[in-house]
């Protein structure tokens, strides 16, 4: 990575490691990278680069540590160029427990606590928000309303940070 750091720098273009939980019907045959935020943090602050970062990402940090993400996020903010949004809840199935996208707001995500910890450490980075959840299908096109519902709640909860 410290390579594509120097690469990232001689182009000009600033790269975003995005933590991403781990699948759990993969569990055992892959290994996650970044999945526990702390080895992310571990390589980050070697290369110590501002041209390799992370793009936190609240909803994976939430599935992968419901409520220690706080922990990765403190490592992690002096890193952070962008944050990345989404929504879930763990559904029961005969297998066990999976993950499903929501509709921001409708999830499990600590929106308020993440955005007063941005406020505090007064970190301001670009955001870039995922429809994970049922929006529609090509063959019907977009369901406006649950994009629209979605954007708007998600604008409710960004005035804590902006506020």
């Amino acid at each position: 990575m410290k390579k594509l750091a120097a690469l990232n720098k001689r182009y000009k273009i600033i790269g975003e490691y995005q933590n991403h939980s781990q699948d759990q019907a993969t569990f055992f045959d892959k290994t996650y990278f970044g999945a526990t935020l702390w080895d992310l943090y571990l390589v980050l602050r070697k290369i110590n680069s501002p041209w390799l970062c992370s793009q936190f990402d609240i909803g994976h940090a939430t599935v992968e540590s419901y409520r220690s993400w706080v922990v990765g996020l403190e490592l992690l903010a002096p890193f952070m160029s962008s944050l990345h949004v989404k929504d879930f809840s763990y559904q029961k199935h005969d297998k066990g427990w999976e993950v499903k996208m929501e509709q921001m707001g409708d999830g499990m995500v600590n929106y308020p606590l993440l955005f007063e910890i941005l406020k505090k450490k007064k970190i301001q980075v670009p955001i870039t928000f995922y429809y994970g959840y049922d929006i529609g299908d090509a063959a019907k096109g977009p369901d406006i309303m649950s994009i629209k519902n979605g954007l708007e709640a998600f604008k409710k909860m960004l005035k804590i940070w902006t506020s």
